[in-house]
């Protein structure tokens, strides 16, 4: 069924565009709040 693919693709694109923004907001926070408890640990 052509409509619910296309449901589907536009979902997944939707999912894909939000996680694209809040993924690397996250990192950024845990990174943030564990490089001083492990000094170096990134390198």
């Amino acid at each position: 069924d052509e409509e619910r693919q296309g449901q589907l693709q536009g979902s997944l694109a939707a999912l894909t565009s939000l996680t694209s923004i809040v993924g690397p907001l996250l990192f950024t926070a845990i990174y943030a709040a564990s490089i001083t408890t492990w000094n170096g640990w990134a390198w």
